[in-house]
């Protein structure tokens, strides 16, 4: 075995072992910065959250549905979601707001299609 390679092979034990839910399949369509497990400290269950497939926006207490609902429309992929994906996430979202007695806004109500 040559230098070089008891070098390299050596450098490789090194590497540290990376957790595989930080490396993203290549043909995963999620956004950059959208979590695959839930994060820490946050609900565990999909259905907890506005977007389920990217534990992306808590909806399980008044806060959290309130924040979900100001915090929609300045994600880096509003513009990018459909029309119709954006009507479900904001019905989630008003949803949300109603189950803990919450009136949601006009703007909130506009943008999901319950009001002009």
């Amino acid at each position: 075995m040559s230098a070089e390679d008891e070098t390299r092979r050596h450098a490789k034990e090194t590497w540290e072992a990376v957790d595989s839910e930080e490396v993203p399949p290549e043909e995963d369509k999620l956004p950059e910065g959208a979590h695959r497990t839930p994060p820490k400290g946050y609900p565990q269950e999909r259905s907890a959250y506005a977007i389920p497939d990217w534990y992306a926006l808590p909806i399980d207490t008044p806060e959290h549905a309130r924040n979900a609902a100001s915090r929609f429309p300045q994600m880096d992929v509003y513009d990018t979601l459909s029309a119709e994906d954006r009507k479900i996430i904001w019905d989630r979202i008003v949803d949300a707001e109603r189950k803990f007695g919450i009136e949601p806004g006009p703007e909130v109500l506009r943008r999901a299609g319950l009001r002009e």
